[in-house]
């Protein structure tokens, strides 16, 4: 259930790759969060046996800056109790504003 999750900024994504991608050829990537990180950088996970919450940062020069997450199953897809939780979104800010001009990149510490 091993991952690798990085932000795609051309996309606005975040994806993941299973760890041993080369035993799933074809089937490495999975898009998550279409459009839910434009100009996203930086990524903290926060999962337990393939599961759990990926948080990742938005730096944007119109909106304020803001770090998000989402909730992702096993198979890296968004779970859609959290989406039906939220109305239809695929993620929420759990912080926003510019106390040091930029984010730039995030840790959990649990």
């Amino acid at each position: 259930t091993d991952r690798v999750y990085w932000v795609n900024k051309p996309q606005g994504s975040i994806k993941s790759i299973a760890a041993a991608s080369t035993a799933y050829p074809g089937q490495e990537e999975v898009v998550l969060l279409p459009d839910a990180a434009p100009n996203g950088m930086g990524l903290a996970l926060d999962l337990k046996k393939g599961k759990g919450w990926v948080y990742w940062t938005t730096q944007n020069s119109h909106s304020p800056n803001e770090i998000r997450r989402t909730f992702v199953c096993e198979d890296g897809q968004v779970s859609q109790d959290y989406v039906d939780e939220l109305g239809g979104e695929t993620y929420e800010t759990v912080h926003l504003g510019d106390p040091a001009s930029s984010f730039a990149g995030i840790a959990v510490d649990n």
